[in-house]
């Protein structure tokens, strides 16, 4: 931002949407702030994880949110971007590493159950046992980035999908929208299927 005199918070938003810094500057370089700010979602283009913010009470979280906050389990998975453009469907980790090769069941739930590409989710994947009690993070990294022996594997350490966000349905993006317009959005995607529980609420 500095060295090409742009607002940072331009490149933020910029590095949000493209997901890779070198692209950011090299945007920045050619054209200034209006590069920057014409950067849009795109399938297939991982995006910079949003990431949460600590707050010291739960009346502090209530008066940020307007007086109404939804709550969601944290699921000791891994965190995934999915991203389905309506042919290619490909998955990203929070580190924006492409695992898709090694999650094909991720890939065939996906191509079943979800709906109106192009989309992008933001969701958690869990490694279950053979009873379907979650098993710890460490034992999930075995099923990342595996490319030999997926097909064992998987039945093995079958993974159980908890999507949170939508940031594109239907081709638009959803980045800019509420929280409530982004959640309904994921409801139609997935037809209310592999969604992390949530409660909806008003007071401490």
């Amino acid at each position: 931002a500095r060295a090409f005199e742009v607002p940072a918070a331009t490149a933020r938003r910029a590095l949000l949407r493209l997901g890779d810094l070198s692209e950011v500057a090299a945007r920045a370089a050619r054209g200034g702030a209006a590069a920057l700010q014409s950067a849009e979602v795109r399938p297939g283009v991982p995006l910079l994880p949003m990431l949460a913010q600590i707050a010291d009470d739960f009346d502090e979280v209530l008066a940020a949110h307007g007086g109404t906050s939804a709550l969601e389990y944290k699921y000791d998975g891994a965190r995934i971007q999915l991203h389905h453009d309506g042919e290619d469907i490909k998955i990203w980790t929070r580190g924006l590493s492409e695992v898709t090769a090694s999650l094909p069941d991720v890939i065939e739930t996906v191509r079943r159950e979800l709906t109106a590409p192009p989309f992008i989710l933001d969701g958690e994947v869990l490694a279950l046992d053979p009873t379907g009690r979650p098993l710890p993070f460490q034992e999930l990294m075995r099923r990342f980035r595996r490319l030999h022996d997926v097909d064992r594997l998987r039945r093995e350490m079958p993974l159980a999908l908890y999507f949170f966000d939508g940031l594109m349905a239907g081709g638009r993006s959803l980045i800019d929208a509420p929280y409530r317009e982004r959640w309904d959005a994921l409801v139609a995607v997935t037809g209310g299927r592999h969604l992390a529980e949530r409660a909806i609420v008003t007071s401490p």
